[in-house]
């Protein structure tokens, strides 16, 4: 509309996180829901689903969208200089500081910080972090006076920090930072046929491939049949081998092997986990929330798994399910599908086990 605002504007923006199945259809509608808030948001997933993407899109959505969105990978520097690209420094503060510099904290001033891989954050850093979140004050390294910011914080890992809270990641900043906690799930089947269409179309359209739109389908369909330990990143590196290596002679499921064994002779692992260990946790309690959703109560569980009512229990506890909520609750439900999601970059793999 002519002459509306800024927010309005705002609002119309379109969001560049694409969605099908159900999992990612709900992380969006939470960061529909929390986009215009200035609250922390913790958004988790596995590489690649698009914690990026979804982390920009809630900055483009919020009444911050005009200022500065500022991002920073935790994992890629080092811990001597972590608290400097944050803070900043003053001159002559250690060795190399030549000068005076601002941190990211303070370049996202009104604006946005998001701190990927937040898991990988040095415990030191994490303590001045807090301290930023609840004072919205810092200490440039060899500053004499604190400074200010006003700074809304995102942050995404891969890791499961509940599990970190022992001594590896300070809890106080953990529930400082998961006010609100975005869950993006391993890309199902038909998550991968509508990124890999939209990857493929936008790479033929810039670089001026000569590729037909039956052709594209045809390449979305196979490549939703494989497991992407990578997610879309890995997705889209076999798009690009494909194109670059695609022979008009052949058809399409031929070029697609062609790159996919490609990928292979180069190290990756499409097909197959790296870790089963967290693998084999997963398939172990997907089968009990599956034997759990019949069950009726803890005794006839027990019975069933031939494990003591003590054991059921204690793996109810551990996955945050109340006896209660034994049979077809939707706490129980819930924790089901997102556990089967979890499985979903090892389908491929563990279908090719089962048909020998």
């Amino acid at each position: 509309m002519a002459g509306g605002t800024s927010r309005e504007r705002v609002l119309e923006r379109p969001w560049a996180f694409q969605v099908q199945s159900e999992g990612r259809r709900q992380a969006l509608w939470l960061a529909q829901r929390v986009a215009a808030a200035s609250c922390p948001v913790l958004i988790i997933g596995s590489t690649g689903v698009g914690k990026d993407v979804l982390a920009e899109d809630l900055h483009d959505h919020s009444k911050r969208a005009d200022r500065a969105f500022v991002a920073v990978n935790c994992a890629a520097l080092s811990p001597s200089l972590l608290e400097s690209e944050l803070f900043g420094h003053q001159k002559g503060a250690y060795t190399s500081a030549v000068s005076t510099k601002a941190g990211l904290v303070e370049l996202a001033d009104g604006g946005t910080l998001f701190l990927d891989e937040i898991g990988e954050l040095p415990l030191e850093a994490q303590a001045k972090l807090l301290r930023f979140l609840s004072r919205g004050t810092f200490w440039p390294v060899g500053a004499t006076a604190e400074k200010s910011a006003n700074v809304r914080i995102l942050a995404a890992t891969n890791r499961d920090l509940s599990r970190m809270l022992d001594g590896g990641f300070r809890e106080d900043l953990f529930f400082r930072l998961s006010v609100i906690t975005i869950f993006i799930p391993p890309l199902e089947p038909e998550d991968v046929r509508m990124i890999a269409r939209t990857q493929a179309t936008e790479i033929v359209t810039r670089e001026g491939y000569q590729l037909h739109a039956t052709e594209i389908e045809e390449l979305s369909e196979r490549l939703a049949a494989c497991a992407w330990r990578g997610g879309a990143r890995e997705l889209r590196g076999t798009i690009e081998r494909y194109l670059l290596l695609r022979d008009g002679e052949r058809g399409a499921a031929e070029n697609c092997r062609v790159a996919l064994q490609q990928q292979h002779r180069q190290g990756t692992r499409t097909a197959s986990p790296g870790d089963v260990g967290p693998l084999l946790e997963r398939l172990d309690a997907l089968v009990f929330l599956a034997l759990a959703r019949d069950a009726g109560d803890v005794r006839e569980l027990s019975q069933r798994l031939r494990l003591s009512q003590q054991a059921i229990y204690h793996r109810l506890q551990r996955l945050g399910i109340k006896p209660r909520e034994l049979g077809g609750s939707e706490p129980l439900q819930r924790a089901f599908q997102e556990t089967r999601q979890a499985l979903a970059p090892a389908t491929a793999w563990l279908q090719s086990i089962l048909k020998g």
